[in-house]
């Protein structure tokens, strides 16, 4: 079974105006919407969100249709999602590029226009994950484990071993709030990196 991956998608300016069809598509296309927000963007957010130099050429035209109205940021979600949005709606750089409804391009002025085509999407990992962050910083960006395998490897690795330290130490003890004391004691115990407490009795 494939891991579950996640994408940033945004709805342009330009592209509002279909949104409804979008998120139609996105639905029949199996995304999982995980987060979304609607909001407006300022020259300099758009800068630092697509890394563009201050002076190149083509950041004032990227500027003016980011900051010309409100967009929507969706984080989504399915197996290859990446590579999947940009497919559904034709964003593949040298891609084939169909009429709507295979592909919303075409309706958002030229097409040979890669700026104002109403859409983006994610070109990679390393991009869903610094995008994804941007819009929805509470939001871990790691590809989701489908498999029950996966899944039990992973407790057994990380999850597993300082949890049985932790509840050995509540039995130890026995206190009359266990719930609450085992809380405390993964909080001071889970980072390997963060100085132990130690009490003036240690």
């Amino acid at each position: 079974m494939q891991s579950i991956e996640q994408t940033l998608a945004i709805i342009k300016p330009s592209g509002m105006q279909y949104r409804e069809e979008i998120l139609q598509k996105l639905f029949k296309a199996h995304f999982k919407i995980i987060d979304t927000k609607i909001c407006k963007l300022s020259a300099g957010q758009v800068c630092e969100l697509f890394k563009i130099d201050w002076s190149n050429d083509c950041y004032a035209k990227l500027a003016e249709e980011m900051t010309s109205g409100p967009i929507q940021a969706m984080c989504l979600a399915k197996p290859n999602a990446i590579k999947s949005f940009l497919a559904l709606f034709g964003l593949e750089k040298g891609g084939e590029r169909k009429i709507w409804p295979c592909n919303v391009k075409s309706c958002f002025g030229s097409i040979e226009n890669d700026i104002s085509n109403g859409l983006h999407g994610s070109e990679s990992s390393d991009c869903a994950r610094w995008e994804i962050q941007f819009f929805f910083p509470d939001i871990i960006v790691t590809p989701i484990l489908t498999s029950v395998d996966d899944q039990r490897n992973y407790l057994h690795s990380y999850v597993y071993p300082k949890l049985f330290d932790g509840l050995y130490e509540i039995a130890k003890k026995r206190p009359h709030e266990p719930i609450i004391e085992l809380a405390h004691w993964l909080s001071n115990n889970n980072n390997p990196n963060k100085p132990a407490i130690l009490k003036s009795d240690d």
